[in-house]
């Protein structure tokens, strides 16, 4: 996990890594006791890892000059994370649909290749996280619900999720710490 990463930045210190790995079990003991299937959390776990796949691939400019991935071997593994292939997944983030615009880009130059590439990287993985944890909290919703008719549900608000390293003064966004706090 030494790969520079546009999404995460890894942890150097190893008493950061132990508070990793303590949280991680903590949350899969969570994910246990709301009875959260193991398919279901591997699920979560493979959008999570498709994230991580793509934050490494980066993006760069094909031969064509258009976007593409600059490492296209992590594409291909956050691919097989999502169960896609790469053309795809490339399509998907890429191209894009017509009504996103993208009969505009073609018409742009080849300069605004790269940050054009960038923005559609970066909204897509925002679009995979908020599913994720979308889903998360359905999960967690289908476990405090009760037989009766009665309303329970929990609201979370993910504060750092929302956070824009551009706009906290930081060179990355929340860390792993603040996502679980």
């Amino acid at each position: 996990m030494s790969e520079p990463n546009l999404f995460m930045t890894p942890l150097q210190r190893s008493e950061d890594k132990s508070n990793a790995a303590a949280a991680f079990t903590k949350l899969s003991q969570a994910a246990e006791a709301l009875d959260i299937s193991h398919m279901e959390m591997k699920a979560l776990w493979s959008v999570l890892s498709a994230i991580f796949h793509l934050g490494c691939a980066a993006v760069g400019k094909s031969s064509l000059g258009r976007a593409g991935f600059a490492k296209p071997n992590y594409a291909q593994k956050a691919a097989h994370c999502l169960g896609i292939s790469t053309e795809d997944l490339s399509r998907a983030i890429f191209q894009g649909s017509v009504s996103s615009g993208t009969l505009n880009r073609r018409h742009k130059n080849e300069a605004t290749a790269i940050p054009d590439g960038l923005e559609a990287l970066e909204g897509f993985v925002v679009g995979l996280y908020s599913e994720a944890f979308s889903v998360l909290l359905s999960l967690i919703n289908r476990a405090i619900a009760s037989p009766a008719h009665t309303a329970a549900s929990i609201i979370v608000v993910d504060t750092p999720g929302f956070q824009n390293p551009a706009t906290c003064g930081r060179p990355a966004g929340a860390t792993f710490e603040e996502l679980l706090s």
